[in-house]
């Protein structure tokens, strides 16, 4: 146990996701904008203070707002109207808090645009000082001694309640082109300020305003109203999104700062305890999450200690579809499993996107529950090994536990086997829990009404998604049942990308180099491109080969065997469930009948899983012996120095030597390099008059790990765009060309570098005749022997389980 720290609240986090883009909004009835801040004060006082404002012509009942003038002028005049509301009534009488209108018209930098082309920042926001905002720090200085520097009046979207835009009457009525802008800073609002549950902000013109809400669940936008003729509904409007009461700006009281020097240096949070109790802790570390798009789970972890027995937990926030079931219910059952993540408590009813919308659009968006769950905390990502051991034991360890997961009394598939779900054990953990698997949010618990859950290639993270749930992008409705065979596949492409894009030591390699430049592409936001590359490496031919050249380059002969089994295993496995797939589509076509729901009566991947429990054993098998091998160079080094694994990436000319293991599966089959694609950068910025420029990253569609580092300006690499799709063939057809495709891959000519030509790097067209496995089989080999300078040993496989003949779960 350890003593509770005195250093300031880390937050390691990368910075916020790309744009969203304003597909899901509701439009509120009129009344909502007239009653949702009616409470805030009475319509006595509001005329007195109208009778008496500046900004306002009481005989008249107008603002004063120029008409036809510049746009600098209604900048002035906006400043003006809003400034006398804010001063009159929001207002705190504690030191140190407070709300002040600011204009970014003429700071420097904000008049700069962005990647959606609006400005980098709001033209007028409304900073605040207070117990959940602090003063913004440039880009690379979170740690600097001199941040203290930093002048107390600078704004940012750390400290920034609400902000406002300026439109044009007729710009006023294309709903999606504000929301499109105003999303723009909300999602940098709630990425700064975590523990907001929605920012609310306003659209003005010199007649109108339109009341702008986002959260976990979208967005809404009230229809314009006339601010002359209902300046009472206005001025409450302007209090409410600059209220100094935090709740109702949309922040979580439940984590209170302390501010010192207007920066935020320590944190509780009060949540329910061990023992059912409210219990509050102080917060260590913001941990990062993967998810920061406006719309979504907003998943968000907290590092805390508990003030008794000084245990460090996880505290989870996360925003889960109405539909969905609780993690916490699934957490509820693995309790006490090794190698999955330990629940010590949850918190329900913490609130729901439909209690800050207006009531009449219910039914219009997915509602979404937020959730809270402590949990015990253990090692960071497995991309953060600093040995091949330990990143073995982890991913060993995790497939252990997903094996416990699946286990007959709980049937749980994961579906999201990702580089942030599988954790590292605590140092000196015990076999078992040297690797731990966390987040059941996507999880699916198999019941005898519902026994299975098909593909669904928007479930996961697209880096690791097996090649059966992207196909389910063509097969939609009649994809095939997700099974374990589809997380350990996952689990596959997590140590083919960590091999691939990592040096033994735990070091990234640059973004440019031959392995990272090939794992990219597996993130691919369109599953079918992401599918197209998967299947190169996955399954054998140059790719395949060189990726495997690669690995007993730099990590030596033992993972090059590991991930060779590994792949031959999938690839067998694949085989087998095609086979049962055209079986049970040859059936289907003489006997159609359906269940009316469209669910198969029976799941034609049963004696797949009828057989679990000798695919776990074999797969674990891979890893043990890997592990043993290590284990013997780590305990007897060899002699000769130049034996020992290379941490560099060898050249493409460059062959593995490192004796017959080596050469058996080390072996490549191309000495064409491909060429390096751009990785994805990370954009960190909350300083509204920051020289950095505020361009957010453009999505790839999915959430993956933080990119190699790179000497080099990767930028100047474009990625190549492959070869358009045509319309998918039939089931039967498609699956007939995917098994020749795998057959014959390995037998194609060798490939080409990306850019030297612009012919596709993908397969030829394939003949019809269908190849029987067992000569695909005896191709496979009879290649790896052609291009092998020793005999390979022999490769190790197990007998097919017996056919099931009914449902054995």
């Amino acid at each position: 146990m350890t003593q509770p720290s005195s250093n300031r609240l880390k937050d390691t986090r990368t910075g916020p996701a790309p744009s969203l883009q304003p597909s899901n909004f509701t439009t509120t009835s009129e009344a909502y904008s007239r009653d949702v801040y009616r409470g805030l004060i009475g319509d006595g006082e509001l005329d007195s203070f109208l009778s008496r404002a500046d900004a306002y012509d009481y005989t008249r009942k107008r603002w004063i707002l120029p008409l036809g003038s510049s746009s600098t002028e209604l900048v002035h005049a906006v400043f003006d109207i809003l400034q006398s509301i804010v001063r009159q009534f929001v207002r705190s009488e504690v030191p140190g808090v407070e709300r002040r209108v600011y204009s970014t018209e003429r700071t420097p930098g904000c008049d700069r645009k962005n990647e959606d082309g609006y400005r980098v920042s709001p033209i007028l926001v409304v900073r605040a000082a207070g117990p959940s905002f602090e003063i913004p720090v440039p880009v690379g200085q979170h740690d600097d001694p001199k941040v203290s520097e930093v002048s107390s009046s600078a704004v940012g979207f750390t400290n920034m309640a609400t902000y406002i835009t300026l439109k044009t009457d007729s710009e006023l009525a294309n709903d999606v082109d504000i929301l499109r802008e105003m999303a723009t800073y909300a999602r940098y609002v709630l990425y700064e300020q975590p523990n907001r549950f929605y920012v609310r902000s306003l659209v003005l013109t010199a007649q109108h305003a339109r009341l702008v809400h986002f959260d976990r669940a979208g967005a809404q936008i009230t229809p314009p109203i006339d601010i002359h003729e209902d300046p009472r509904t206005f001025v409450r409007i302007v209090m409410g999104i600059s209220s100094m009461n935090e709740r109702l700006l949309g922040i979580d009281n439940s984590i209170q700062w302390t501010i010192i020097n207007g920066r935020k240096e320590s944190g509780t949070l009060t949540t329910t305890g061990p023992s059912g109790e409210p219990k509050t802790y102080p917060i260590l570390e913001i941990v990062p999450t993967p998810r920061d798009a406006v719309r979504g789970r907003a998943t968000t972890c907290w590092r805390v200690q508990d003030p008794d027995t000084y245990e460090e937990y996880v505290v989870k926030d996360a925003w889960r579809s109405e539909n969905q079931a609780p993690e916490h219910e699934l957490l509820e059952l693995v309790r006490g499993l090794r190698g999955v993540v330990h629940m010590v408590s949850c918190e329900t009813g913490r609130g729901e996107t439909k209690d800050f919308r207006c009531p009449t659009t219910f039914g219009q968006y997915h509602n979404r529950i937020a959730t809270r769950t402590t949990m015990k905390s253990y090692g960071k990502s497995v991309i953060s090994f600093t040995s091949v051991l330990q990143l073995l034991y982890a991913l060993r360890d995790g497939i252990a536990g997903h094996q416990r997961l699946g286990g007959d009394g709980l049937r749980i598939i994961h579906r999201d086997i990702s580089h942030n779900n599988v954790l590292l054990g605590k140092e000196g953990a015990p076999e078992g829990d040297r690797g731990v698997l966390i987040d059941l949010d996507m999880a699916f618990r198999a019941t005898d009404v519902e026994p299975y859950v098909r593909t669904n290639h928007n479930i996961g993270t697209r880096l690791y998604q097996s090649l059966s749930v992207l196909e389910s992008i063509f097969l939609k409705e009649k994809s095939p049942a997700h099974t374990h065979i589809d997380d350990l596949e996952s689990f596959f492409f997590l140590l083919l990308y960590i091999l691939l894009s990592y040096r033994p030591d735990g070091t990234r390699l640059p973004s440019d180099a031959e392995g990272p430049s090939i794992a990219f592409r597996w993130g691919a936001g369109d599953p079918k491109e992401a599918l197209r590359y998967k299947m190169l490496a996955r399954d054998f031919g140059s790719v395949a080969g060189r990726c495997n050249t690669l690995i007993c380059g730099s990590w030596g002969p033992a993972c090059g065997a590991l991930v060779k089994d590994f792949r031959w295993w999938l690839v067998e496995r694949g085989d087998e469930a095609m086979e049962l797939l055209r079986d049970n589509e040859s059936a289907s076509d003489e006997n159609s009948e359906r269940e009316g729901t469209g669910r198969e009566k029976s799941n034609p991947l049963e004696p797949l899983l009828s057989v679990r429990g000798g695919h776990y054993a074999t797969v674990l098998r891979m890893f043990d012996e890997a592990i043993e091998k290590v284990e013997a160079e780590a305990a007897s080094p060899p002699p000769n120095v130049n034996s020992a694994p290379n941490l560099a990436v060898p050249s493409p000319q460059v062959r593995a030597t490192n004796g017959p293991q080596s050469a058996a599966h080390c072996q490549p089959t191309t000495q064409e390099a491909l060429t390096p694609m751009t990785a994805p950068t990370h954009f960190v910025s909350n300083l509204v008059t920051d020289s950095q420029p505020f361009d957010p990253p453009s999505d790839v569609g999915a959430s993956g790990p933080p990119p190699p580092a790179t000497p080099v300006e990767v930028a100047a690499h474009a990625t190549p765009i492959p070869p358009a799709l045509s319309a998918p063939p039939r089931r039967s057809a498609r699956i007939r060309a995917l098994n020749l495709q795998k057959t014959h891959q390995s037998l194609t000519s060798p490939a080409r570098p990306l850019r030297s030509t612009n012919v596709p790097i993908f397969p030829p067209p394939q003949p019809t005749v269908q190849v029987r496995k067992s000569t695909r089989i005896q191709k496979r080999r009879l290649e790896e022997d052609a291009d092998s300078s020793a005999p390979p040993p022999k490769a190790r496989r197990i007998k097919k389980g017996p056919r099931a003949t009914g449902r054995s779960r």
